[in-house]
């Protein structure tokens, strides 16, 4: 889905409110299926995603539990990591090139700005997804993994020193964009993959990437 800005009048207020929303782009584009979400406000998606990502973060033992079986899995899967982390790699470039070309069609017109649009955040999409699983492989070359274990549990103090911090109401915009960016790399350490149900139910997967979390720093306070 994609994130989009519009306004309206709210209260009686004279003046437009800005407001956000997460479209699917086929709703956008008007050939969307019979289940589609369409569209999910921004403020409604996010908070219900973080109440999850809080809410794995926040019960004792559970965190520690599913890092661990990230950890016996990648140590499964230590045998071939080395060319893994080079297909992977391939892989990345590949993408970085099949970026370029399309906004070398893009700027001689041989798509349009909306297809443009679209093939970026597709490719934007798979360069998330492989590049999380290269980060996860290189942990394994070299045995890193016993100490980015230890590095998550330095994580996972600063995280519960500032709980206020992380889910209170900001009071200022300044305090706000530091919340935001926080919660933003937790999400990103741990969530693989988020899908909005048609009737607006927000469903988290969850995974480890576990170089993200070794370098959490807490801002919010």
């Amino acid at each position: 889905m994609q994130p989009k800005t519009y306004t309206k009048r709210s209260n009686g207020k004279p003046r437009k409110t800005p407001c956000g929303s997460y479209r699917c782009p086929n709703y956008t584009l008007g050939y969307h299926q019979p289940d589609c979400i369409k569209t999910i406000g921004v403020k409604k998606c996010d908070e219900e995603l973080w109440r999850k990502v809080w809410g794995l973060i926040a019960e004792p033992g559970r965190f520690e539990n599913l890092l661990q079986a990230r950890i016996d899995q990648l140590q499964g899967e230590e045998v071939d990591a080395g060319a893994e982390c080079e297909r992977l790699e391939r892989e990345l470039d590949n993408l970085a090139m099949e970026r370029q070309k399309v906004i070398t069609w893009a700027r001689k017109m041989f798509i349009t700005e909306d297809d443009l649009q679209t093939q970026i955040a597709g490719l934007a999409l798979q360069e998330n997804i492989l590049q999380k699983e290269l980060d996860s492989k290189r942990l394994l070359v070299g045995n890193r993994i016993d100490r980015f274990l230890e590095l998550s549990k330095v994580y996972r103090k600063q995280v519960k020193a500032g709980m206020e911090a992380i889910n209170e109401t900001p009071s200022n915009k300044d305090q706000a964009k530091r919340q935001f960016k926080f919660r933003r790399k937790i999400i990103d350490a741990i969530v693989n993959r988020v899908d909005v149900t048609p009737d607006k139910d927000v469903k988290v997967h969850f995974d480890f990437n576990l170089t993200e979390l070794a370098e959490i720093k807490s801002t919010t306070s």
